[in-house]
């Protein structure tokens, strides 16, 4: 039996990936020791405040504040809504695995155990694997697939067309729609020819043919290679620059990059059409469930939160367990000390990793958010059929001014709770800062973003037509191709 192209691409990637950590336990310590020297060399004859103050600036694109308000105003922006939640789901969870890999590996960080490598930055949790390498090739392979791969692919994605302009005409040949980099989605696709557009409703695969062949934008291929290089270098940038500014080692960063690059092909391959059919599932049974007048579905509910205990409960027992056996050498502790004046051992090692998996209560406060939602709902084929919308990233009849505000609403309804609950004192024990400071905060944070700004949205008059779960006197709505039998809604 021949094996698709994507079992293959599964396979291939889980074998390399395999090896290199089995080639990294041989090969960890000389590595570590190796990319020492090469930092003290390197921060010796880069010394100017131009080096330091220029990786700084590209590494912290990461930080997970920064990390998280990119991904609250792409989300506020995006007519995507269901593509970019599935992502952003996807992203913090990854983001809470690289801490449950950082109390496994539990490495030190360069500038703790060689006082030659100055620490120009403040990181006090383990090091191994890069958090920055991991979670920097997942967010750039995300701006790579979605629109410079699909500006090889279709042509030039004229994707900011409708946050700028109110009009478009549909027989610019530069108004190629954005479209979705997994072709065989299941959604409705898209054959663009030189004579406009023409609807493919089937549901299959289009097929692309010259009278009948993608419109190409003379300079198209340039504006690929020019985009590709660009996330290259800056990619580039970021691994390099963590061990400039002495927070990894080399190894630390090629780990942290190779786990990245793996979850990013398993999400484009399997998990991006699974998390965006487990949340229209969610409202679907929701909905049918509502309909025969039973408000919850127990099933979906017992899944959801027995899950969420197993994501707490977790990282506790790995806490329990490596807090009577790992042990924290005065070096280290002096150290970050010097470089971290302030820090205490609360805020390192062990405990940080450990109050750091409380990011996880994010995506399960945007999964319950939907769960438990009330609002108005197209399905899938209905929200990416072309007939309805063209795939733009931003909704054309939509103003900028309209654009500006409703980012607002989102940044203050998915902020505020995550900057609240940050602030308390967390100086008694770890379990203070995985539950109160990280883990209720980002649950409220992710389950406000979909329960409240639907409905503040439409109490302000900033809600659009088929908004996602747009408000509707509190009534969940579906609107599918076509109505759902009482049958189906029996079973």
């Amino acid at each position: 039996m021949a094996l698709s192209t994507k079992t293959k691409t599964f396979l291939i990637s889980c074998t390399l990936m395999i090896a290199y950590i089995i080639a990294d336990c041989f090969f960890r310590d000389s590595a570590f020791t190796d990319s020492n020297t090469f930092a003290v060399h390197l921060q010796s004859n880069l010394s100017s405040n131009f080096f330091e103050i220029f990786f700084i600036i590209f590494c912290d694109l990461l930080y997970p504040i920064i990390a998280a308000a990119l991904l609250i105003l792409y989300y506020a922006l995006t007519f995507q809504k269901v593509k970019t939640l599935a992502f952003i789901i996807y992203f913090i969870i990854i983001s809470y695995l690289c801490s449950i890999l950082k109390i496994f590996y539990h490495d030190p960080r360069p500038y703790w155990v060689n006082s030659q490598v100055e620490a120009k930055e403040c990181y006090s949790e383990y090091g191994n694997p890069s958090g920055h390498s991991m979670m920097s090739i997942l967010l750039f392979g995300m701006i790579w697939m979605r629109y410079v791969w699909a500006l090889a692919k279709y042509g030039e994605v004229m994707f900011l067309n409708g946050f700028f302009h109110n009009h478009t005409r549909k027989d610019d040949e530069n108004n190629i729609p954005l479209m979705f980099p997994q072709e065989d989605n299941g959604y409705d696709t898209v054959e663009v020819f030189e004579n406009g557009l023409q609807i493919k409703e089937s549901g299959e695969k289009g097929t692309n043919k010259k009278n009948g062949t993608i419109n190409k934008n003379e300079n198209k291929s340039l504006i690929f290679i020019v985009f590709s290089i660009c996330l290259i270098l800056v990619e580039f940038f970021i691994l390099f620059g963590r061990i400039y500014l002495g927070m990894h080692s080399y190894n630390e960063v090629l780990l942290g990059f190779f786990y990245g690059l793996f979850f990013l092909i398993v999400y484009y391959i399997y998990l991006e059409k699974l998390l965006m059919d487990m949340i229209e599932a969610i409202i679907m049974r929701h909905y049918r469930y509502t309909l025969i007048g039973n408000y919850i579905d127990w099933r979906v509910l017992c899944i959801l939160l027995l899950s969420f205990a197993f994501c707490i409960i977790f990282p506790i027992i790995l806490f329990e367990i490596y807090k009577e056996i790992l042990t924290f050498p005065q070096l280290w502790v002096s150290n970050i000390i010097k470089y971290c004046p302030g820090n205490t051992i609360l805020k390192m090692f062990l405990d940080k990793c450990f109050m750091d998996c409380g990011v996880i209560g994010t995506a399960f406060g945007i999964l319950l958010g939907i769960f438990f939602t009330k609002g108005e709902y197209y399905s899938l084929t209905i929200m990416y059929s072309t007939q309805v919308n063209p795939h733009y990233l931003f909704l054309k009849e939509i103003s900028f001014k309209k654009h500006i505000l409703r980012v607002i609403i989102v940044v203050i309804f998915a902020g505020i709770w995550a900057g609240v609950f940050s602030i308390i004192p967390n100086n008694d024990s770890a379990y203070v800062g995985f539950f109160v400071n990280n883990l209720i905060g980002t649950f409220l944070s992710g389950f406000f973003l979909i329960m409240f700004v639907p409905i503040v949205n439409n109490k302000v008059k900033m809600e659009y037509e088929k908004d996602f779960l747009k408000y509707n006197n509190g009534d969940l709505i579906v609107h599918n191709n076509n109505s759902i039998p009482y049958e189906d809604v029996k079973n």
